[in-house]
């Protein structure tokens, strides 16, 4: 689960295993405002979870088997999320980050997964947190297909 923002007071990651498999990896994804828990994961086994961010988020953004945890409760029990960050995402409206955002810069290269961002824009080292690329100086054009399926082009 790589790169996503989710504005986490319509949303939250919500992660049941019900099988044994490969192991799900939570990289990169910003959670914005979670009221109550950002990441709700119900059977840990086979978690793993770094660099991700938590703006503005309540004391305990992170449900992890039966615990509410804060991040720092949840790094001492489970000595994950070591590269965590958390803030304020000065996110423009359409969830772009601003020059101004403490997202950009502080994520963990997946390029060997993939390399654009939500709109197509490609990553660059350092890699920016959530889903869309800061670029600076830059206008980003959303337009919408009849299908739903979103079209972007980078200026």
């Amino acid at each position: 689960v790589y790169n996503n923002t989710i504005d986490s007071q319509q949303l939250l990651l919500y992660v049941l295993r019900t099988g044994t498999g490969t192991v799900i990896t939570v990289k990169n994804n910003v959670f914005l405002t979670p009221g109550f828990t950002g990441a709700y994961i119900a059977v840990t086994t086979g978690m793993t979870m770094d660099y991700n961010y938590y703006s503005e988020a309540d004391s305990t953004p992170i449900h992890w088997g039966g615990t509410n945890y804060s991040l720092a409760a949840f790094n001492s029990a489970t000595g994950q999320e070591a590269n965590r960050r958390a803030g304020t995402a000065a996110f423009g409206a359409d969830y772009t980050p601003t020059a101004s955002s403490d997202t950009v810069g502080f994520g963990v290269d997946l390029s060997a997964s993939f390399t654009t961002d939500r709109a197509g824009a490609t990553r660059t080292v350092p890699w920016d947190m959530g889903a869309y690329e800061y670029i600076p100086n830059s206008l980003r054009l959303f337009m919408q297909a009849p299908n739903n399926t979103d079209l972007a082009r980078t200026n």
